[in-house]
């Protein structure tokens, strides 16, 4: 729609608004109220061609988006633009469309064979938004916070991830419980993909239930392409809402799991202890609640044991989030730890077989030249101990 838009926007600007402007701001310096005038009426006019601007904005066809290609497709693309530059009836130009197809229909992304699992924990800031894909399946589970009636993580960051990666249906969404920072964006991911089945916590959408919607209980559990998901918490009755009532998800394969906790706290970290310790072990863990005091018990962390723990947070987010105690308390235990404040987007791509397991980060793997390396400093722990913290 952005050809469209510009037609409208630019002579209303340049016709309409500027020279409205530049005498407004001249008469209103000299004390007139004609300048106030002139401002005002502009204002007035830059207010309807917002509407209008947004309008066409908010259009189901006013955007679409491509896959990633792969370097060779965009290489070919590359030799479509120049054929098309050719002076007209030299041989070859009506080669162009072909070498352009490639763009427009392949992607880059990662190919997985049956077995084989890919865990993408997205940097939404303070909140969660994480994407689970096999083979042949797309998981998301939590959509990150709603910002304003236009404004989500879900629009700017998980959307076009999906589309970028070649998926415009979901089999599985997941929302781990209600606080806007893991299911804020719920109606953007309905009206931006077809979505096959939803899972919410106990704490939301009571009476809802249906063929395709329904809450997450333990022992739920289904197999995509050799890979296994289970909902270990909650049990069916749980009482508890809000944070503790949040959906638990582990992911595995023969050589690999993965386990999402949403923003349980110790008590259900206990809970879960007494009666799923032998499932709890995994290799990846996204940190409870973000990394704050309320979780991550020594018992809880030692029973999972994880190689890798990512903590989702917000930079400089208002809960010093993740606390450094808690932090520390991994790396005692011999886990590595990343914040998607720091590293940004983190992907695992787990194998089938033991070892075959790749880790990725956004800020390392798209790091600009003019971008230093994070010095040792920013890593290390801070001694926290004099201060008192409350979350």
């Amino acid at each position: 729609i952005s050809p469209v838009a510009n037609l409208i926007a630019v002579p209303v600007v340049s016709l309409g608004v500027v020279p409205l402007v530049l005498p407004g701001v001249l008469l209103g310096a000299l004390g007139s109220s004609l300048g106030n005038w002139l401002l005002q009426m502009a204002d007035q006019i830059l207010h309807g061609l917002m509407w209008l601007l947004e309008y066409l904005g908010g259009m189901s066809w006013a955007a679409f988006s491509l896959p990633i290609s792969s370097a060779a497709a965009l290489g070919f693309a590359m030799l479509a633009v120049f054929l098309l530059l050719l002076p007209r009836g030299l041989p070859g130009r009506w080669l162009m469309p072909l070498f352009l197809l490639p763009a427009v229909t392949g992607t880059a992304g990662l190919e997985m064979r049956p077995g084989q699992f890919s865990v993408d924990i997205l940097d939404v800031g303070q909140g969660l938004a994480t994407v689970v894909m096999t083979a042949n399946h797309t998981l998301v589970f939590d959509t990150g916070a709603r910002f304003s009636r236009r404004s989500s993580a879900a629009r700017s960051v998980v959307l076009p991830f999906l589309k970028q990666a070649g998926i415009d249906h979901l089999d599985v969404l997941v929302l781990s419980h209600d606080d806007n920072d893991h299911a804020g964006g719920e109606s953007v991911i309905m009206r931006g993909l077809t979505v096959g089945r939803r899972y919410f916590s106990t704490s939301r959408q009571k009476g809802r239930e249906s063929g395709l919607v329904s809450h997450c209980n333990t022992g739920d559990r289904w197999q995509w392409d050799g890979v296994d998901f289970e909902f270990l918490h909650p049990p069916p009755g749980w009482a508890s809402g809000d944070n503790n009532g949040s959906c638990v998800l582990k992911i595995s394969n023969a050589a690999f799991g993965a386990l999402l906790p949403g923003d349980i706290e110790q008590p259900v970290e206990k809970f879960l202890l007494q009666h799923e310790a032998e499932k709890l072990p995994s290799t990846l863990l996204v940190a409870p609640h973000h990394g704050s005091l309320t979780s991550s018990s020594r018992d809880f962390i030692a029973q999972v044991a994880p190689q890798w723990v990512v903590f989702s947070v917000g930079y400089h987010n208002r809960f010093g989030f993740p606390k450094p105690e808690v932090v520390a308390r991994y790396r005692q235990l011999g886990s590595e730890t990343l914040e998607t404040d720091r590293s940004g987007g983190t992907s695992f791509r787990f194998g089938s077989q033991p070892g075959d397991l790749q880790v990725q980060t956004w800020r390392d793997a798209h790091r600009h030249w003019w971008q230093p390396w994070m010095p040792e400093a920013e890593n290390e722990l801070v001694d926290t101990s004099a201060t008192p913290s409350f979350l």
